[in-house]
């Protein structure tokens, strides 16, 4: 019956077939986290209640806090921990303010010790630790020390909240993106966790309710929230399997919530929904006549950054002879086990396959590469600019590699910036460092990113 959004939000969600519309106990939101817009949907009849409520970059999370069964508006300000809650879902003005947690804490809301009023309790990432009080603080005053704290989970961790196991209090819950792991305790105690299962993608948003019993006693099980295409996945049962109801509802710069949000009025316009994403096909290493890979010599790795590099000649030549010719210079003339870069960008902005990005890239200078991304785009920048469609490319790959490995494009970087090298030259360094092939990226994310058409390696 509380209900709380992932703050931020690798196996393939299990999707189920559509189910009928939502019933009141288990309410879908979507909060515009760009704009501070909320739409809330009425599951009687779809109708969707809309207002603004917050500011941008506030996370939104819903609770009722002031005992009446109906969850409305909270947000938490994680520059300076203040919390703003509202006792009916409209605009207006915070009805009880104050602040509790340090910045970068994201909230927790629930009703943690059964007497039927939900709190605001946080979890802190850098520490993997919950921290539950069982009282709204008043007056843009600090809310205190905890009840209680303890320890759960791992550095990267997304919290929500739901009670899982129907004794009447909301325990923690834990999703790890880069597996799809979900996880959580029964009670309020540090130790292993008492239920876990996969469920979900890198950049799905959880939620929990009672979708399967709708008002009648029974848990409250996850669900999931897909920016990429704007719909909501839930479970009726704490397990792992598919999808058993589906809802398309929402907008990419969107967070879920998910309660009993009362009579809603409606007569809103709902979210606009996601448009297509752009689709980029990728010439796989079969189709540029690659050499087979020699596998044993080849070092497993995890990507953790984004680094570019310039193929520092201008010979005019692209496409796959070009690129034949470099895996060969690499293989035997280097003795590497493969063609160094992840992916190639050729003149004209074609990408082509290069090394399995499951393993470590290769160099010729200082620098470690486990944890890169290595792409190189076809020139000498020292002496040319990138063409525009080179420079186009790199975006949609970053962007693409920033949300498939979930690494955040403030990683993006040069060669030149792990050794001392002028790669990836005067003409693309200068547009690393300016920000703007970063905020190129972030722009192309914002949007709803890019698909690679990405082929088996040939």
């Amino acid at each position: 019956m509380r209900r709380f959004v992932s703050a931020l939000a690798a196996v393939a969600l299990l999707l189920g077939a559509a189910a009928p519309a939502l019933a009141q106990e288990g309410s879908i939101g979507i909060v515009d986290t760009a704009t501070g817009e909320w739409y809330l949907r009425d599951p009687a009849n779809g109708a969707t209640t809309r207002f603004f409520y917050g500011n941008p970059g506030d996370l939104p999370f819903v609770g009722d806090w002031d005992g009446d069964g109906d969850e409305t508006p909270g947000l938490y300000r994680q520059s300076d921990g203040f919390v703003y809650l509202r006792n009916s879902n409209s605009q207006g003005v915070a009805d009880i303010r104050f602040f509790f947690g340090n910045p970068g804490d994201i909230p927790l809301a629930g009703d943690f010790d059964g007497d039927g009023d939900d709190t605001v309790s946080i979890y802190r990432p850098s520490e993997g630790r919950v921290f539950i009080i069982n009282a709204l603080g008043a007056n843009d005053g600090g809310l205190g020390a905890a009840d209680f704290s303890y320890f759960f989970g791992n550095p990267g961790d997304k919290p929500y909240v739901g009670d899982f196991d129907d004794d009447g209090i909301d325990e923690v819950g834990l999703h790890r993106e880069s597996t799809g792991l979900v996880y959580f305790r029964f009670t309020h105690t540090q130790g292993v966790a008492d239920s876990q299962f996969i469920f979900g993608d890198p950049g799905d948003k959880m939620v929990a309710a009672e979708w399967a019993n709708r008002g009648a006693p029974g848990p409250e099980t996850v669900g999931l929230f897909r920016p990429s295409n704007c719909t909501s996945y839930l479970r009726y049962t704490n397990t792992q399997g598919v999808a058993d109801e589906t809802l398309t509802y929402g907008l990419r710069t969107g967070l879920p919530v998910a309660g009993n949000f009362g009579v809603l009025p409606g007569g809103g316009t709902p979210p606009p929904g996601c448009p297509p994403i752009p689709a980029v096909s990728v010439v796989s290493r079969g189709d540029w006549g690659a050499r087979p890979p020699e596998l044993e010599r080849m070092v497993p790795h995890t990507i953790t950054r984004l680094t570019v590099h310039h193929a520092g000649d201008q010979v005019g030549v692209t496409g796959p002879s070009q690129f034949r010719g470099w895996q060969n210079w690499h293989m035997s003339g280097q003795g590497w086990p493969d063609i160094a870069y992840h992916l190639l960008i050729g003149i004209d902005g074609t990408i082509y396959e290069g090394r399995d990005s499951a393993f470590r890239g290769d160099t010729a200078t200082s620098y470690d590469t486990t944890g890169h991304f290595l792409v190189v785009v076809e020139g000498n920048f020292e002496v040319e600019r990138p063409t525009a469609a080179q420079f186009e490319s790199l975006g949609k790959v970053l962007a693409w590699a920033s949300e498939h490995y979930d690494v955040s494009p403030a990683t993006i970087a040069g060669h030149g910036d792990y050794a001392a090298t002028s790669c990836p030259g005067l003409y693309l360094e200068g547009r690393i460092a300016s920000g703007e092939l970063r905020a190129a990226v972030e722009s192309l994310i914002e949007k709803g990113g890019v698909d690679l058409i990405w082929p088996p390696s040939g």
